[in-house]
């Protein structure tokens, strides 16, 4: 069906779906790449906490040193105990 301006509804409409799902779909790709932006760019509370100890190693004593590192040792001991898996014989009761 053809109206005086030579269009057909049925194509016009085909257009503007295809046009809004292009635009939906752009969206969504910046979105994505914005959220992957973000993440690439945060900085673990680890990594923080390392570079901070990093910078102020000149102005503290040894032992004052080594307490800094005590979080980062207790971390890493927190995260291999979450990894350990308990054996089957603790499993039984």
């Amino acid at each position: 069906m053809l109206l005086d301006g030579g269009t057909d509804p049925r194509e016009l409409e085909r257009e503007q779906a295809e046009a809004k799902a292009a635009a939906a779909a752009e969206k969504a790709a910046n979105e994505a790449a914005a959220a992957a932006r973000r993440a690439s760019e945060a900085v673990t509370v680890r990594e923080a906490w390392a570079r901070y100890v990093a910078e102020r190693r000149p102005h503290w004593g040894e032992r004052s040193y080594l307490d800094h590192l005590r979080p980062l040792r207790k971390a890493d001991a927190t995260a291999c105990a979450a990894k350990a898996r308990p054996s089957p014989a603790r499993w039984r009761h």
